[in-house]
This record gives C-alpha cells, structure tokens and sequence, in this order.
C-alpha cells in the first residue's frame, strides 16, 4: 500500500486544483457580474421609490406623507427678513438715502396638504392642489424676535400696486397719481400714519393685514377680484376645508415618472396654467413651464449635468449648476446654485423674461398686477454694486457669500434634495410724485429694500439614517462585492495557475519513475492477477520464472 502514496498525492494535487480553480471563477463572476446585477436592482429600487404613478407604492406614500405632521418628511421652514427703516422722513423730503436695518430672521414651518388628488389615464400625470399653512417656530428665529409686537417701518407696496393698476388703466401717469392721492387723503382723514411708509408688526406683514387702501377700493368701489388682505406670504385658505371650497386655489400636475424617470415631479401644469404667457415674451422659452419645484430631480446625476427647477415665486424657471460637493449627516451631496448668467440684464437670452434694467435683478412686474418688482440675492448680491450703494446699512454680501447665495445640495443616486436655502430679496422700483398736490415725495428713484425671504430645509437625522440604511448599504455591498470578488478571485487564480504546474509535474513524475528493490510500478493495479504475476517475474516458453 505504501507504493501508492505517489499516486494519492497527485490525485489529491487534482482534486484541489479543480476546486481552487472553481472558485477563482465563483468569485470573479461574482466581482465582476455581481456589482451590474446589484446596481440594476438599486436602479430599480430607486425608480420604484420615486415613481407617483402606483397609489399603493412607495413613491406616492411619500408623496402623502406632505399631509402629515410628524417627520416623516424634512422640515421645511420660511423665514422673514425685513429691512426696517429708520429715517423714514428725511428720505422723503429727499434729505438723505435711506437707511436700514435688518430684522429677523422670524421662522416659519410650513406645512403642506396635498388634496383632489387624480391620475390621468396612462397614469403618466398625477394632478392635485396644495394648501399650505405656516406656524412660527421660535426655536429657528432670532432668540428677540417678536413676531406680534416687533414694529417694522417698510414701503407701502399696496400703494405702489393699487398706483401701478390705475396708471396701466388710464394711461396717464399724472392723472393716475392724482387719483391716488385723492384716495391717500381720504384715507389719511381716519389714518395719518398711511402714506408711502407703513408700519406694521413683523407678523402681520409676513402673514397679511388689512391695508386700508384695498380695503376702500373693495367696500367703497366695490372693484371684484381684490382682497383687502396684503402679505408677503399670505397663507391661501384658514382651513383645509377653506382650501377644498376655494375656486381660485388651482391644480397643479406633475409628471409621475412612469412613462421617463428622469421627469419625476417636473411640472406640466402650475395654477391651471400649462404655460407661462401671460407673464413673458410671447413665443420664447421664458413661456414654457418645466423643471421641478427644487425638491425632486431625475435620479442618478452627473455633477456635470445642470438641472432645471421651476420658482413659483419668479413665474419662471431657472438653470442651476455645480461645481461644489457637501455632505450632509454623511450623505454625499452635489451643490447647485443658480447659473450666474440668469442675473445678467440686457442679454438675448434674458430678455424674455424683460431683464432690461441693472444687471443682479429680476423683473417680476408682469406678475405682481404692475408693480415694479424685482427680486435680487440679499444684499443686492451678484447684482451692480451701485444698487446697495443706493441705501444706507446694508452689509456687504462679498462678506458672507454662501449665506447670500441660493444653495440646493442634490444627492445624486435618488436625484432628492437633502438640504437647500432659497433665499431672495424683494425691491420695489419707485419713483417720486410728479404731481405735488396732496404728497411730498422728493427723493430719487430707487430699487427699495423691503425684506429678504428664505426657504430652507434639511434631511434629518433620522430620515438620513433610513435612507443610508437603504441606498448606500446597497452601495456597499456593490463596491464590496467588486472589491472582495476580484481581489480574491486573482488570488485564487494565482493559486490555480501554481496547483496546475505542481499536478503535471507530479503527474510526469510518475510515469518518468524507474521499477526496482521489486517494487512495483505505481500505476499497476494490485488487483490485476495478471500484472501481479509479472511483476513477480518473466515467462520463457509458456514456464513461470519466478523472482527469488
């Protein structure tokens, strides 16, 4: 039995080779087939999440989840910065520039409820309405602020929009000034306080007061279609109730990511509207309604992709792009901010949107019943430097550029916004009175400072968990996968290729292997009578001889 021990060390040579062998090819299939099969089960996953379409799925529960008050979504908060002015009289009369303080920030969580909610037949669009109402969060506003009792003295933008109407009505401006200071006076008979400055508590002028000029125009000319409620951010209906019988609340319709991910929540439809005509230059792209609303883009980004996101505010949409990556609670992020190009006046592309005046604001007039408004970054940032140097205490936003940017930080596997700060000021272009009758308004024409607004929100902890729990653990085993799967498998290959050469050598060495001491040959059979026979001795003429 001892002389087979060469022969058992070459089969055992073999079997290891076979099976070394068969793993090298396990692990590398499964490090380099395994990630592409891994990925496109988290594509799917991702679509899945996303999709509107499925009523039971998880896209839409998440869609439902707006409804709720509990954190099953990422907070959401606006917040009011005003401009308070302080030398209100001698700005007037012309005296001096006006100047300035900042107030705030008074914060604001804003819920939203989504309701009527329909799906067309392909169910490609989902259509619904939104009511949306705000609650002050002290604990995310300036530790003073008072929203109930915090007097701000800032323009009286309803004058200047009840002024902008009767002028587009008449079509003379000196008649129309007229009119309106005939109202101004009758008005001053009850409010001596009422003129081009008001002074209201930051609440009210965040939330809405009465203004005692639409309020005229509603009861004593009883004109349809006014709200004698001015805010800046006016919430659309007291209850939800009031939402569902309010006619002038419209749908919106999203795409619901069946048909083309990569089109998840943009618009198709905004406040009944398909498109944006009333608001721009006939037949340009400014007329066309797309893009999202910020908080949702198509999955699976490149940093090298800019995005498109539609603001409600501007009646526009706007390109972002991204140089920058963040991260959030340990989620990589990409940065986008607005393309610096959408700020510059006076160019082909910009002037569909009637961009013709200073370079850093926008021209939103068209949708704001005339007046003259224009949106800048806080600060006038980005914009002519002599628009800041118009007023009197105002920072320098070159100081703290981040804080006075529009950021919106993507994570790019989901296309989902895990943190952004939308931020915008309001001015109003104003002119002094031309007529003199009943006002005094000597200053010089101006873009006035009335407040700055910020949306913002970020991703919690808790919702950051859930959601690496589920994408990035995924990532992982990919990468891991890729990684352990090639690693091993090259070196199991390594292995394979060194069992192969030792096996044949082992093999050749057999059959090179010379008989003597009467050993028998490592391939005989012991079994065989024959061959045992032989191996004892020779035959000679049919006679046996055997060995001694």
């Amino acid at each position: 039995m001892c002389y087979k021990a060469p022969e058992q060390v070459w089969k055992n040579y073999l079997i290891w080779t076979c099976v070394v062998g068969f793993l090298a090819v396990l692990f590398l299939l499964i490090g380099i087939g395994g990630p592409p099969f891994i990925q496109s089960q988290i594509k799917a996953g991702v679509e899945k999440q996303l999709r509107l379409d499925d009523p039971n799925g998880p896209g839409f529960s998440l869609f439902q989840d707006w409804n709720q008050t509990a954190d099953k979504v990422p907070p959401t908060y606006k917040t009011f910065n005003f401009w308070n002015l302080t030398n209100a009289e001698d700005w007037i009369a012309g005296r001096a520039k006006p100047r300035v303080s900042l107030c705030g920030p008074y914060s604001y969580r804003e819920y939203k409820t989504r309701f009527n909610i329909t799906w067309s037949e392909d169910r490609d669009i989902i259509q619904f309405r939104t009511w949306e109402r705000y609650v002050y969060d002290p604990a995310t506003s300036c530790p003073t602020c008072d929203p109930d009792n915090d007097l701000i003295t800032t323009l009286n933008m309803p004058l200047q929009g009840v002024l902008a109407q009767i002028r587009t009505q008449i079509g003379d401006p000196y008649f129309a000034q007229i009119i309106v200071d005939m109202m101004m006076a009758y008005i001053q008979e009850k409010d001596g306080n009422y003129g081009i400055v008001v002074t209201y508590p930051a609440g009210q002028l965040a939330m809405g007061y009465k203004d005692p000029l639409l309020d005229l125009l509603v009861t004593k000319a009883g004109l349809p279609g006014i709200s004698p409620i001015f805010g800046f951010q006016m919430p659309n209906s007291k209850t939800e109730q009031d939402a569902i019988n309010d006619p002038t609340l419209g749908f919106i319709q999203w795409h619901t990511g069946k048909n083309d991910i990569n089109l998840v929540q943009n618009y198709v439809m905004w406040q009944n509207q398909t498109d944006l005509r009333k608001y721009w230059l006939p037949g340009t792209d400014a007329t066309v309604l797309k893009g999202s609303e910020g908080l949702q883009f198509q999955p699976f980004l490149d940093q090298s992709t800019n995005l498109v996101a539609f603001v409600d505010v501007i009646f526009r949409h706007a390109k972002l792009e991204s140089n920058l990556t963040t991260k959030v609670q340990d989620i990589d992020l990409y940065r986008y901010q607005v393309k610096w190009s959408e700020l510059i006046a006076n160019t082909t592309e910009n002037d569909q949107y009637f961009s013709n005046g200073p370079n850093g604001v926008m021209n939103i007039s068209s949708g704001t019943m005339g007046v003259p408004t224009f949106l800048s970054l806080p600060c006038f940032f980005h914009a002519d430097p002599w628009l800041r140097a118009q007023v009197d205490g105002m920072p320098d936003p070159n100081l703290d550029p981040l804080n006075n940017d529009i950021l919106i930080d993507v994570e790019p596997i989901t296309g989902t916004t895990m943190q952004a700060t939308k931020k915008l000021q309001i001015n109003i272009y104003i002119e002094p009175d031309t007529t003199g009758l009943f006002t005094d308004w000597k200053f010089a024409p101006i873009y006035f400072p009335t407040a700055f607004l910020e949306e913002r929100g970020v991703i919690t902890e808790e919702l950051a968990k859930q959601f690496k729990s589920q994408v990035y653990l995924a990532m992982s085993v990919s990468k891991g996968a890729r990684i352990v799967g090639v690693t091993v498998g090259c070196v199991l290959l390594v292995g394979f290729a060194v069992l192969c050469y030792v096996t044949v050598k082992k093999r050749r060495a057999l059959y090179l292997s010379p008989l003597s001491d009467n050993r028998t040959h490592l391939l005989t059979d012991e079994t065989d009578p024959e061959r045992h026979v032989a191996d004892r001795g020779h035959t000679q003429g049919g006679l046996v001889f055997v060995s001694s």
